[in-house]
């Protein structure tokens, strides 16, 4: 079975979630963005004993991450 996988093609069968996609102003980028993070945190603690050490680390580093983003907001609206 042959499949056609020209432009017009992709466009005609696409079209509808392309223009819904280009309508909306969602985007995965934010959640791939932790997604990250935490796997960068999973491969730096790769010796943590139990669960609660890896989830405190997540959460600390996330905290962290927040208060710097206000701080900077904060710094905006002032100067």
């Amino acid at each position: 079975m042959f499949q056609d996988y020209s432009i017009e093609n992709i466009l005609q069968i696409q079209g509808p979630n392309i223009k819904c996609m280009m309508a909306s102003n969602y985007s995965n980028g934010p959640l791939e963005g932790i997604n990250c993070k935490i796997k960068q945190i999973k491969r730096m603690a790769y010796g943590y004993r139990n669960w609660s050490h890896f989830y405190t680390q997540i959460r600390i580093e996330f905290t962290i991450r927040i208060k710097k983003e206000n701080q900077f907001e904060n710094e905006l609206i002032f100067l």
